[in-house]
């Protein structure tokens, strides 16, 4: 699982490093997520590929890289410009429609 997060960390941070002067600050986050879910997405497949019993081991843990991702983009892209209350509100409405509770 740590050589996958940081095959993951390593290429990702490479590619934004690129990109970051391209993508406006609008749309920083999504393309920072996508970007991570993609080469989570590779590893994944190489993992399952070539080392099926590592694959079957980690099972759900390597798309778990993709959700972290996601909690850190929406607690940046909210609850760092808006109150507690607020900020309390989102995720719950987040928590609630991640889980198709709605």
């Amino acid at each position: 699982m740590g050589v996958s997060f940081s095959v993951v960390m390593i290429l990702s941070n490479i590619v934004i490093s690129l990109l970051r002067k391209i993508i406006p600050d609008n749309v920083r986050i999504p393309c920072y997520i996508v970007v991570i879910a993609g080469f989570v997405t590779v590893v994944q497949l190489m993992l399952q590929a070539y080392v099926p019993s590592v694959y079957k081991s980690l099972g759900l843990f390597i798309p778990l890289i993709v959700v972290n991702c996601i909690i850190l983009g929406r607690a940046e892209m909210f609850a760092n410009k808006n109150g507690v209350i607020d900020s309390a509100l989102d995720g719950i409405g987040m928590g609630l429609g991640y889980t198709g509770a709605l």
